[in-house]
């Protein structure tokens, strides 16, 4: 028998210890209905799922009511990827006994495969209410939360699973829902104790080396890059490292993602053009700007895209951020400016400051389609542009 996770996480299996042969194909021997019941579970610990439906099929003609061939049922039917009767045979192992905890946590993770967030999450609600002390249906709670952006929610819930076991996936896990609310302190703690647990977890460089760069310590994020590369036996992280060593590597004396320490200038000058810039977590750009509706002006907002130039004349973005821009559905406020200039200027709010000499291109109106970044890079053109405020 098994309890998933959904996504790329790990199962828990229950291996039925039982001495019975496995044998595929034909065979001459009858088993009861018990003794079929208990070879699909075999079968189904050691991914046999065609083989475990065939016996399944058996049992559920001579045994209709028996819940735990529906059960497995699900379970088999996950193993030969079909999502869709998989839930089917959790609903009939449901309508026989609907308190079972792991037939919940299961559909709670089909469900969630299928995009059916909402009822993903009453199902791993209902399992943890039944059995409190299960981490996994805890940390597939916390799983649904995430990919609901429900953040503390997750945090929470991470926390509870936490507290019944640790384990390097875990730590992993709960650093990434920090890291999306740009809490890299917090998400660099989690990325460490995961290494802590598990010195060769690639994942946990990875996500380490990320948040290392966030907070501008390149140095030690191209360590952890190093070492991510060198744990990663099955190449899988390979192109996402040599993505985040290019990153690092333009980051360095290079244009970045303007910090928040450098905002003010900016933020003074959106006031002056009647905007006014706020911190946003919810944003990919973090920041996003809003204008107050007045009888000659509507309300509007904008996610904010600040960049500073290097000196090449480029600005370097997040590849989030990249994609972010261009699927997005209404206009982006992209503002690119020299760091140099920005933090020696003296704002001065006035007429003159229409055009600081800190503003290298601002597009309030910015929609922007691949041709704005340089093949192969996620680097934001500034040639000259007509301003749209």
């Amino acid at each position: 028998m098994k309890k998933h996770q959904f996504s790329n996480f790990i199962s828990l299996n229950c291996l039925a210890l039982w001495g019975l042969l496995l044998a595929s194909g034909c065979s001459t021997v009858e088993f009861s209905s018990d003794e079929l019941l208990e070879r699909a579970a075999v079968l189904c610990d050691h991914g046999r799922g065609d083989e475990a439906l065939f016996a399944l099929d058996q049992v559920s003609q001579q045994m209709p009511e028996q819940p735990r061939t529906y059960y497995l049922q699900g379970v088999a039917y996950e193993l030969v990827q079909n999502d869709g009767l998989a839930k089917r045979a959790y609903d009939d192992c449901l309508r026989l006994e609907p308190e079972n905890p792991d037939a919940l946590n299961n559909r709670g993770v089909v469900q969630a495969r299928l995009g059916r967030l909402e009822e993903s999450i009453a199902d791993l609600i209902r399992a943890t209410q039944i059995n409190p002390s299960d981490p996994l249906a805890l940390t597939n709670l916390a799983l649904a939360y995430h990919d609901r952006h429900q953040y503390e929610l997750a945090i929470a819930t991470y926390d509870k699973a936490l507290s019944l076991t640790t384990n390097p996936q875990l730590l992993l896990q709960l650093g990434n829902v920090q890291q999306e609310m740009r809490n890299f302190v917090e998400a660099e703690k989690r990325y460490s104790e995961s290494i802590i647990l598990s010195p060769q977890f690639a994942p946990a460089f990875l996500g380490r080396a990320s948040a290392r760069l966030e907070l501008g310590r390149l140095n030690e994020a191209l360590a952890d890059l190093d070492s991510a590369k060198r744990f990663d036996r099955d190449g899988i992280l390979q192109g996402v490292i040599q993505d985040m060593r290019f990153r690092i590597e333009r980051s360095d004396q290079k244009g970045t993602s303007v910090s928040k320490a450098n905002t003010e200038p900016v933020r003074r000058w959106l006031e002056d053009q009647g905007w006014h810039l706020q911190e946003n977590a919810e944003s990919v750009f973090g920041y996003s700007m809003a204008k107050i509706d007045t009888p000659s002006t509507r309300a509007e907002t904008r996610d904010v895209l600040i960049l500073m130039r290097d000196s090449n004349g480029d600005a370097v973005c997040e590849y989030d951020q990249a994609n972010t821009a261009l699927k997005s559905d209404r206009p982006t406020a992209l503002i690119v400016v020299d760091q140099a200039k920005l933090n020696d200027s003296t704002f001065q709010s006035n007429s003159q400051a229409d055009n600081p000499n800190w503003l290298i291109r601002v597009d309030l109106q910015w929609r922007p389609t691949r041709a704005d970044f340089a093949p192969r890079t996620v680097t934001v053109r500034t040639l000259p542009t007509t301003a749209s405020r």
